[in-house]
């Protein structure tokens, strides 16, 4: 399956706020799981919701993905009419659940009733993942008291030599803003730019997944674009690899694939990566692009009485 019809080769320069770049990543990142799901390698619950879940995310970029994206969910399924949808983390779960609740066949009913199972254990939502499960199911950001100005220099001094807070800072931005649906609403931007230099350092670092988070808080502080972000987005167009997948991490997968040959070690890490990749690169580049608001809709996957959305 060629999905890059039309599309621009990944190693052309690209004007970041174009959205061509991200969208010329989607079409690259469908073909590496194309060739994923033709070798049979979604051989987990884990592994087929993680490549359900960068299916749906490549779709929502690039529109002109969205009928090689749907042709490509039951080789990732392999005939499996139910998942353990826990195996995976939350946010790649309800993207996957996202991409299949609509459909009429057995995989779309499981969906929808652990999509309940999620509502009904959940029927007070207010931390970070809480966040997530609001979009989802409810299609709102959720009952977070907005209602006083954040001054983030204030309520949070910013400490780069403590990682956990450092985190905390970055719950607190996620939660309030309810991962960009919510306006910020204080001028935030010294801050932003603080954040900003700490994400830098960290892809220096080659830790990716941490960099990439700290990205979107940037964004969802400052709307706008700056050369750090630039700086950070191009790190990553420039971590796809040339089969389609993020991250280069050859030396590890070596290593992980002489310990255990039979195991595949390629697609567990690169996996979360990839989708991680998308989603910034998506919201870096097209602010108002707000990839949790287009997976869910404004009114949740699930309607009054647990049934699917349409």
């Amino acid at each position: 399956m060629d999905v890059h019809a039309g599309e621009r080769p990944v190693t052309e320069a690209l004007v970041f706020g174009t959205f061509q770049a991200t969208r010329t990543a989607a079409a690259h990142a469908l073909d590496w799981l194309d060739t994923a799901a033709g070798a049979g390698r979604f051989d987990s619950d884990r592994l087929a919701i993680d490549g359900l879940a960068i299916t749906r995310v490549c779709s929502l970029i690039n529109d002109d993905l969205t009928d090689a994206a749907q042709a490509l969910v039951p080789h990732i399924l392999k005939g499996r009419t139910a998942l353990n949808w826990a195996a995976s983390d939350l946010f790649a779960t309800l993207l996957a659940l996202s991409g299949v609740i609509r459909g009429e066949d057995a995989i779309g009913d499981d969906a929808a009733n652990y999509l309940v199972l999620l509502r009904d254990v959940n029927a007070e939502r207010q931390g970070r993942q809480d966040a997530l499960l609001n979009q989802a199911l409810d299609g709102t950001a959720g009952a977070f008291d907005s209602s006083q100005p954040v001054a983030l220099e204030q309520a949070l001094p910013l400490r780069f030599d403590r990682l956990d807070a450092l985190k905390g800072v970055l719950c607190f931005i996620e939660q309030w803003s309810a991962f960009g649906a919510r306006a910020w609403p204080t001028d935030s931007l010294h801050f932003a730019r603080l954040l900003e230099g700490a994400a830098v350092a960290t892809l220096r670092g080659y830790e990716l997944p941490f960099g990439m988070r700290l990205l979107r808080a940037v964004r969802y502080l400052d709307k706008g674009h700056s050369a750090g972000l630039a700086a950070g987005f191009e790190f990553l167009r420039l971590s796809q690899g040339e089969d389609g997948g993020f991250g280069d991490y050859d030396a590890v997968i070596a290593r992980m694939a002489a310990q255990t040959p039979s195991q595949d070690a390629d697609l567990p890490l690169r996996l979360p990566v990839t989708l991680q990749a998308l989603w910034t690169m998506a919201e870096l580049e097209r602010p108002a692009f707000h990839l949790l608001g287009r997976a869910f809709g404004s009114t949740g996957l699930l309607r009054e009485g647990g049934r699917p959305g349409c």
